[in-house]
C-alpha cells in the first residue's frame, strides 16, 4: 500500500462487475464500457481489535457522492442524463453546469414586506454550476456571444451575478429541464429580502423605487435602468471565463 504520510484510510470503494471479463480487464479499461454493467459500494474502514483496519458494511455509491468525489480529487465529472435540452439552453459544461436565458415576462414579484404583485421582469440569463448566478439582458431575444450583460436589477444578487438564495433550495441533479425548472422556481418563489449593491443595481440608485413604480402595471422594465457589466462584459466573455 502507498505511503500517504498524514492521511488516514477511511473508506474503500468496491466495484462489482455484472458479468466476467477477461483477466486484467475492468469496466474502466474496456473499450466499450457501456457493455459492462457494474455496481459500486462504499465501505467505511474501521479499527480492528489489534489495530488492523477492517471493512465495515457496504452501501451503494450515489450519483451525488460520485460527483462530489470527482470534484474533491480535482477531476470533472461528465454531464450525464441531461435529457432533451430545452430550447432556452445556451451551453452545458462537462460537469453538467448549465447556462440558459429566460425571456421578459410578467409574473409575481415576491419581496419580503411587500404584498405580492404582478410585474414585468427583464430578460434574464441564468448560470447554474456550484451555485447560481443571474444577469439581465437589454434585448428580449435569444442572446449571442456578442450580447452585452447587465447587472440583474434585483435584490439578493451581487455585482458578479452571484445569488444569495437564503432559504431557497435548488437540486444539483436531474435532467436539464428539471434543474432549470427547479432553479427558476426557487429563484422567483423565494422572497427577495436584501439589496447587496447599496443602490448600484440600477442606474437611478433606488432599486425599491424602480420596482414599486412597476407593481400592478403592465409597463415593461425600463432598459435605461440597467447597469452594464465590465467583467464579464458579454455572453462570450462569460462562456470563456466559466469553462462552457
Amino acid at each position: 500500500m502507498s505511503d500517504f504520510g498524514d492521511y488516514v484510510l477511511t473508506a474503500l470503494l468496491a466495484i462489482y462487475q455484472e458479468r466476467p471479463v477477461n483477466r486484467g480487464e475492468s469496466v474502466f479499461g474496456s473499450p466499450r464500457p457501456y457493455d459492462r454493467g457494474f455496481h459500486v459500494e462504499v465501505h467505511d474502514v474501521q479499527a480492528g481489535a489489534v489495530g488492523q483496519p477492517m471493512l465495515g458494511p457496504g452501501r451503494p455509491l450515489t450519483v451525488r457522492a460520485a460527483r462530489a468525489l470527482a470534484t474533491a480529487v480535482g477531476k470533472e465529472t461528465v454531464a450525464e442524463d441531461m435529457g432533451l435540452l430545452p430550447g432556452r439552453v445556451l451551453a452545458v459544461r462537462p460537469d453538467g453546469g448549465l447556462l440558459w436565458w429566460r425571456p421578459a415576462e410578467r409574473r409575481t414579484l415576491a419581496k419580503e414586506g411587500w404584498r405580492d404583485a404582478k410585474v414585468w421582469f427583464p430578460p434574464l440569463l441564468f448560470m447554474h454550476k456550484s451555485g447560481l448566478s443571474v444577469f439581465a439582458l437589454a434585448k428580449d431575444e435569444r442572446p449571442s456571444e456578442k450580447t452585452r450583460l447587465y447587472q440583474a436589477p434585483l435584490w439578493n444578487v451581487g455585482n458578479q451575478g452571484g445569488v444569495c438564495m437564503g432559504s431557497g433550495r435548488m437540486a444539483d441533479y436531474g435532467t436539464a429541464r428539471q434543474r432549470m425548472e427547479g432553479v427558476e422556481r426557487a429563484f422567483f418563489g423565494t422572497p427577495f429580502s436584501h439589496e447587496l449593491l447599496g443602490g448600484e443595481g440600477v442606474r437611478s440608485g433606488d432599486l425599491d423605487a424602480v420596482w414599486k413604480a412597476l407593481r400592478g402595471t403592465r409597463r415593461k422594465f425600463p432598459v435605461r435602468e440597467l447597469v452594464a457589466l465590465e467583467d464579464p462584459k458579454t455572453l462570450g466573455d462569460l462562456v470563456r471565463e466559466e469553462g462552457f
